[in-house]
């Protein structure tokens, strides 16, 4: 099966009643996600992880397109305009959806905005998912408890060979649909 080149997320028509919704990422992005960006990149990494002084949209794009190079980011935007949170996602291959990343601006963490970006790449990639992955980094214990309350459990054995596809520094979350 050959996999699509990107997720088939258009931003919705204003007035939807959606809380959230996803959108891909445009150049525009850099300055709204600016202030928060360094702050919640250190937040994936776990508590105490200091942010990267100068951090940039640009500069995170570039990382993620080197490490998942299949993927794509997407914003999640509130209701009201402001950018919510970052979502690295791959296009789903043979029932797969990869999330390679996500993270949540500080000023909106702990309202449930997370799980509605999952739930969300989850409903518009498409029918015929039947498995979620979604990494995490292993020093990230909220992280974890995280993606346990969204219905995931530890992939054992554990990714241990790039030749998967998934970045074997990375503990990986899945959740089977069927």
């Amino acid at each position: 099966m050959t996999a699509p080149s990107h997720l088939p997320f258009q931003q919705p028509p204003d007035g939807d009643g959606q809380r959230l919704r996803l959108r891909p990422q445009v150049e525009a992005d850099a300055d709204t996600v600016a202030p928060w960006l360094p702050e919640a990149v250190a937040a994936m990494l776990g508590r105490g992880a200091a942010p990267r002084a100068g951090l940039t949209l640009s500069t995170l794009l570039h990382e993620w397109n080197v490490v998942y190079p299949a993927g794509q980011t997407l914003i999640g935007e509130t209701a009201t305009g402001e950018p919510a949170g970052l979502l690295r996602a791959r296009a789903p291959v043979d029932g797969q959806l990869v999330i390679d990343a996500l993270t949540v601006n500080a000023r909106v963490r702990n309202l449930g905005y997370g799980q509605e970006m999952v739930m969300a790449v989850e409903r518009e990639s498409g029918v015929g998912i039947v498995r979620i992955l979604a990494g995490v980094p292993p020093t990230n214990g909220l992280a974890v408890y995280f993606w346990l309350r969204a219905g995931f459990h530890p992939l054992y054995p554990r990714v241990t060979a790039e030749s998967s596809g998934l970045d074997p520094a990375l503990l990986w979350m899945v959740r089977d649909l069927e």
